[in-house]
């Protein structure tokens, strides 16, 4: 009898539910014959389950360069949150929108700084707002934000290594930066490896429109012409501009100019 009675136990403990400490999400509660009483109990279990979930929720926003004073934010989906966590807003952007200084919290634009892209959701609206501020860590004026990223403004106010918070990113894009004779550029990319895939985009205007591949890694341009890339490593690389010539342009009658100056933009992808 002892023995039974023994068996009986522990199959009891072998099969009873796991028991938590933390309120968890229980799929069967509420429902519709649940005690009215019940319902301030289990209601927020699982508000509270759903929350450890999408407390740091982010899909897609991705932050893209396009322009030297403006970039592109995609869809997507965003958790934005109070300072002290306990306000939650959801919100969905449909579509891309362009970001510029005009949607900088405080202040004016600066040279030579770091600013960091926030998901506002303050307004009354379904979408979100974005905001560029200096802090790290919250928006001037905001109630109901999320950090995405961040960019450099280098000393020539061009937008430049752009960042996206917590991306483990294996492609880097420079932006279009400025570039002379004989000019020396070192650029962070922050890739963790050298075994890269670069490409160098030319623009007389730095314009997307006006661009045109002018130097894949590979390839060997001499010191007094052209343009080269050098010094690589995990985390920089550097851009050397030629003695006498950047780069040749010809015009609709096959008239050749040499430029002397112009707009780049390296691009790089990881090898696996």
């Amino acid at each position: 009898m002892k023995r039974m009675l023994f068996i009986i136990f522990a199959l009891l403990l072998l099969f009873q539910s796991q028991a938590y400490s933390a309120d968890q999400w229980d799929v069967d509660e509420p429902k519709g014959d649940t005690d009215i009483n019940d319902y301030d109990a289990e209601i927020p279990e699982n508000n509270a389950a759903l929350e450890r979930l999408l407390y740091n929720y982010r899909n897609g926003l991705r932050i893209e360069y396009s322009s030297a004073s403006a970039l592109t934010l995609g869809t997507g989906e965003v958790d934005c949150v109070n300072s002290s966590g306990d306000g939650k807003v959801f919100r969905r952007m449909s579509s891309e929108t362009t970001v510029d200084w005009d949607d900088i919290d405080t202040g004016s634009e600066e040279a030579s700084d770091t600013y960091y892209m926030y998901a506002v959701a303050d307004t009354d609206i379904t979408g979100v707002t974005f905001k560029i501020s200096l802090s790290s860590t919250s928006p001037t004026g905001a109630t109901y934000y999320r950090k995405l990223g961040s960019f450099d403004n280098d000393a020539s106010s061009n937008i430049t290594e752009i960042s996206n918070l917590g991306e483990e990113s294996n492609y880097y894009d420079s932006g279009w930066f400025a570039i002379a004779l004989a000019g020396t550029y070192a650029k962070t990319h922050n890739l963790g490896t050298t075994r890269l895939v670069s490409t160098v985009l030319y623009s007389t205007d730095g314009t997307n429109a006006n661009a045109y591949t002018l130097l894949s890694r590979g390839e060997v341009s001499g010191s007094e012409d052209g343009i080269q890339l050098n010094n690589f490593t995990q985390s920089q690389v550097t851009l050397q501009a030629g003695q006498n010539r950047i780069n040749i342009t010809y015009d609709s009658d096959g008239v050749a100019t040499y430029q002397t100056s112009g707009h780049a933009r390296i691009i790089m992808t990881t090898i696996e």
